[in-house]
């Protein structure tokens, strides 16, 4: 989910959460994909 135009809609462009990973990466960074407490997405950013 986090590659280059990768959507599961097709009026989508794919690049919001590809821009983050470059972003965090680039910063040395991780970014991690998991479901929330009441379900629905989350999405946990590590910066140590």
């Amino acid at each position: 989910m986090f590659e280059h135009g990768y959507s599961t809609d097709t009026t989508n462009t794919g690049l919001g959460l590809s821009i983050v990973d470059d972003i965090v990466h680039a910063h040395g960074w991780s970014v991690e994909a998991t479901t929330g407490a009441e379900g629905g997405g989350r999405f946990e950013v590590d910066i140590r």
